[in-house]
This record gives C-alpha cells, structure tokens and sequence, in this order.
C-alpha cells in the first residue's frame, strides 16, 4: 500500500465526519432512554446496544471509505489488515453515557504501522460548555455536540457540531498551555480508583502535592482539556490502545508531549499527555 500523505489524510475528514454522524444518531437515540439495559463484559466494564451499533455502522462506513484498511475496536475486535488500520472506541466513557451523563465521545484514530496518523473525537451530546444538561438529544448535529481532529503534520482542530469538512468556518486550531514548572501545573486524571487499583497510588500522591491544582475529568474529556489549553497534563492508566490513540495524536498536533507505556500491573496501559514544558517533570514525579 502507498505511503499515506498529509492529503490522502485531509481527503479521508469529510467520510470520518460523514461516519461519526451516523454513530452519533444512534449515541443520541439511546442517551437517557429508559429502556437502556447495559450488560456486563468480562473486564467489568459496562457494554451498551448503543456501543455495538455505533460501532457496526462506523466498521461499514470506513470500510466503504478505504476497502483495504482494517480495524481493531473495543466491541468487535480485530479484522483485516493491521498494518493499516482505524482502531475504534464507539463509546469512551460508556459508564458516564450509562449514568445520563453528557461526557462520553466516539473515538476514531487511524494507524500506519502502528504510528497514529489521524484522529477524531465527536461527543455527540456535549452542550457548548460542556454543562450537566449537555445538547437536547434530539437537536439537530448542527447545535449537539462538539468534534476534534488532528493529522499528523497537519494540526489539531476543534469545532462545535459536526462539520462537513475541516475547513468549517466555526473550526479553530488548537494549543497546548504554556504552563512551564510543575508548581504552576493545573493536573486531571482518569479517576482515583483506578490509580489505586493499578499501584500507581504512591507516585500520584506525591505528585499531587508538587501541582497546582488536580480534578478528575476521566476518559478522552481530560486529553482533549490537554489540547485544548485548558489544563496542562492528564494522566490516565488501566486504558487500552482505542482509548488513547486518537486523544494522543490531538495534544501532539497541538504542540503537546505523549507518554503511552505498558501499567505497572496487568497487560493494560497508562499515558500522561501535557505541554512539553512540564512532560518530563510530571514524568519524574510520577516515577515512569
């Protein structure tokens, strides 16, 4: 297969866009619906129709987008081609989606040999700050939710809605803080039961003390606050491949540094995505 350029890449955006519409629609039908019963995965995570339909509907419309690309997702694993293919989380945060809450978003990165080269994020519901409330669920893409996007070498971009092509005009490119001592850093996480369970207590509880201030805003939402500029570092463990993929391409092309290596316990992964001024102090004090 041809070398992917920065043009294939850009060319790919309006399908993805097109594909996260589509799962969107179904995030959307099911969202606080009283008739949402989520079963249980053997990891204990909770599993929804809403995943497996959003992401049955993403597997066909990319692979009508790129035939020769295959595919590793939360829900239905891996298939066809893995030098090249998109790796897909339908729901990230599906115990928020679970619990009515607005902060959950389908990620979407797509892997050359294993090195991400392009990344969407859309929360379908996320209200324009991201209130309680979120967007009506039956509001049109035009008003619900918010998308993200980076390729490599290309930037990273955010946009209200769902736009129908990254030259929207409400898009807006997007940078790291310029936070640069660990006194001064703002830190989220992906929660604290998870860094307890996983053995990362210690070294996060010294860290805790070193910054500025902390919150837990979990899953891709702290990643995305990465490169956004809103906060400085997130640190996430006990994640897979899906969940990180896409999150950690947009804080690189926003000019921030990715850390992604094996947990300190069991065969999952944790990350730390920030500014590249306080990467490696957060690094140190974590004890990576």
């Amino acid at each position: 297969m041809d070398e992917l350029t920065t043009t294939d890449l850009q060319d790919l955006l309006p399908g993805i866009f097109d594909a996260c519409g589509e799962a969107g629609a179904i995030l959307r039908e099911h969202f606080r619906s009283s008739e949402l019963s989520p079963d249980t995965k053997d990891d204990g995570t909770p599993v929804t129709v809403a995943d497996r339909g959003a992401e049955a509907v993403l597997r066909q419309r990319l692979g009508s987008l790129c035939p020769d690309f295959g595919f590793l997702g939360e829900e239905l694993g891996a298939s066809g081609n893995q030098r090249v293919r998109w790796v897909l989380d339908p729901i990230d945060g599906t115990r928020n989606f679970v619990d009515g809450l607005p902060w959950f978003a389908t990620l979407i990165a797509l892997q050359d040999d294993d090195d991400t080269v392009l990344s969407v994020i859309h929360a379908p519901v996320l209200g324009s700050a991201g209130s309680l409330g979120g967007a009506d669920p039956g509001a049109s893409e035009d008003i619900a939710g918010w998308t993200w996007w980076a390729v490599r070498g290309g930037g990273a971009f955010g946009a209200p809605g769902l736009p129908a092509t990254p030259e929207d005009r409400r898009a807006r490119r997007l940078a790291v803080s310029a936070t640069s001592q660990l006194s001064d850093t703002f830190l989220t996480h992906g929660g604290v039961r998870h860094l307890y369970t996983t053995g990362e207590w210690e070294q996060f509880t010294r860290l805790i003390g070193e910054v500025r201030r902390t919150r837990s805003f979990g899953d891709w939402w702290g990643h995305v606050l990465v490169a956004e500029g809103r906060v400085d570092a997130t640190i996430d463990v006990g994640i897979e491949l899906y969940d990180i993929a896409a999150p950690g391409l947009l804080v690189q092309e926003a000019g921030g540094a990715v850390t992604m290596q094996p947990s300190s316990v069991g065969s999952k992964l944790r990350a730390l995505t920030s500014n590249a001024s306080v990467h490696d102090p957060v690094l140190r004090t974590l004890g990576w």
